[in-house]
């Protein structure tokens, strides 16, 4: 089996969940440290829980190991951060028992700046960088060209604007509205590949963006050409533009 293709032989499931934690290919798998790895894997659960259960802790544990024994690298031990909480001894100073009755998980906490800024840190790229900064482009435009309509056409009948050139403005904001329907129609999320800007009725994740006073498609429009990230309104997976992530 070729290693550079060892990803694509995974089902379809497993690959958007290693995707998520930034691993689209099997050298990036075999080059990373487990332990880091694992520490994603936990993060990401929390954001998309059900992208991520198919990548189960043995899974990846399994195939981690195979993609290091292929690219030949020499194996990390594959001990999940809370086995290595269990192994260590219990403290002397404190005489807090290393494993049994103290629970690993951390108390809940609420969403903060952290949360912000590992999304943007973990954005896994997108596969139509261009096709989504236009779509936003236009996104922003279809609202502006709505108010127009409204504004316009009502200067023109009152004569607040010359009527020579009448039909040529009416034709300009005729534009936008057409090629709003021919470019962001083709816009689809890299993971979940709903069309994110142009269809309704699938539910919005939590982490889909809502300013104050705008819609979420408008939201979503500002921030891509703000920031060149965003997280997709339906299942919130955090995406960059023109930018990809890099991993240490």
């Amino acid at each position: 089996m070729n290693t550079q293709d060892y990803i694509s032989t995974l089902c379809e499931a497993e690959q958007r969940a290693l995707a998520i934690c930034g691993i689209t290919k099997a050298a990036q798998l075999a080059t990373c440290r487990f332990s880091a790895l694992c520490v994603d894997a936990e993060r990401a659960r929390e954001f998309f829980p059900e992208e991520m259960a198919a990548l189960t802790q043995e899974r990846l544990q399994a195939i981690f190991r195979i993609a290091t024994e292929q690219m030949g690298a020499p194996a990390e031990t594959t001990e999940t951060p809370q086995q290595s909480r269990l192994n260590q001894p219990a403290s002397p100073a404190t005489n807090t028992p290393a494993s049994g009755d103290m629970p690993l998980s951390s108390p809940p906490r609420a969403k903060s700046k952290i949360d912000r800024r590992y999304s943007k840190s973990h954005c896994i790229p997108s596969r139509q960088p261009v096709r989504t900064y236009l779509s936003a482009l236009l996104v922003v435009l279809f609202y502006l060209d709505c108010a127009a309509w409204l504004i316009v056409p009502t200067m023109l009948y009152i004569g607040l604007l010359p009527t020579d050139n009448a039909a040529l403005v009416l034709t300009a904001l005729a534009l936008p509205p057409v090629l709003y329907f021919v470019v962001c129609t083709g816009t689809v999320c890299t993971v979940c590949k709903v069309r994110y800007i142009t269809k309704r009725g699938f539910a919005y994740s939590r982490y889909a963006h809502k300013w104050p006073l705008l819609g979420t498609p408008l939201s979503t429009a500002l921030h891509i050409l703000l920031f060149l990230w965003f997280h997709c309104p339906a299942c919130g997976t955090p995406q960059s533009i023109f930018r990809r992530r890099k991993r240490h």
